[in-house]
């Protein structure tokens, strides 16, 4: 049996009614559609050689990987806008200078956590746009987000707003216009993997794991209008080596963020 990087099939309950579907978006993504048959998920992996199998489910998009599931979740964002609407702070979007009506380019988007607390932030006269490389990661947020309702009304506008774009981030950057997006973020996969996310660790096995290079962040300060912002861990090497000289973030947090000023940047 031919060895796949991914294969797309249903969940074992949904195949006659999600088959369809599931077949249109192996088309979709160049994969394999494999009829799940009520094939055991370990059984499915071994006969076609592969740890990825994309799930189409009654709930959504999912992906079965070496270390678990995978699928659109809010993870933390939704308790963090709570916070912002206590009055709490939030490191993020002190670091980005956050205000309604800005526009941020998320360069790395995930699962789009930090997208949907900066769009709850710039609300419907901002903008924010997330690119993402890997299309498994893509294809789950951007379902999942089409799909997603709460009760706080806001917060679902919220996650709808976002603009997810699957694609390469340097080649997106080179593509805008100079101070197209008052802030450029940057969310790169840790080198010291920090796991705070049941929904983290599968996500790992589908995403790009390339370091931010000194290129993209030369594009990034020429589309951003005001500042580039890093998240990284405390003890990252990336912040001096990518020119990451000012920080800020929790006194006992493990998470920081780098901020380049535009008016600062000599690059």
């Amino acid at each position: 049996m031919e060895k796949w990087k991914f294969i797309v099939t249903t969940s074992a309950k949904g195949e006659a009614e999600k088959g369809e579907e599931a077949q249109a978006l192996a088309t979709e993504l160049g994969a394999l559609y494999v009829p799940r048959n009520k094939m055991p998920m370990p059984k499915l992996k071994e006969t076609y050689q592969t740890d990825t199998v994309v799930l189409v489910t009654r709930e959504g998009i999912e992906a079965d990987t070496e270390r678990g599931r995978c699928f659109f979740h809010l993870n933390m964002a939704q308790l963090r806008t709570q916070n912002i609407d206590r009055g709490a702070g939030d490191h993020m979007v002190e670091a980005m200078g956050l205000k309604e009506g800005m526009s941020v380019l998320d360069c790395t988007m995930g699962l789009a956590s930090d997208a949907v607390v900066a769009s709850y932030i710039v609300g419907a006269s901002g903008k924010v746009v997330g690119v993402e490389k890997s299309p498994i990661v893509h294809l789950i947020v951007s379902r999942g987000k089409a799909d997603f309702v709460c009760e706080d009304e806001r917060l679902t506008e919220a996650v709808k707003r976002i603009q997810a774009i699957q694609g390469d981030a340097l080649e997106y950057l080179r593509a805008q216009a100079d101070g197209s997006f008052d802030v450029v973020y940057f969310d790169p996969m840790f080198r010291a993997p920090v796991y705070t996310s049941a929904n983290f660790k599968p996500m790992r096995s589908i995403v790009e794991t390339d370091a931010v290079s000194t290129e993209m962040v030369r594009e990034a300060m020429r589309v951003a209008k005001y500042r580039v912002v890093m998240k990284e861990t405390k003890d990252s090497e990336e912040f001096a080596r990518l020119g990451f000289t000012k920080r800020c973030g929790g006194k006992y947090s493990r998470i920081q963020f780098g901020v380049m000023e535009k008016e600062d940047y000599d690059g």
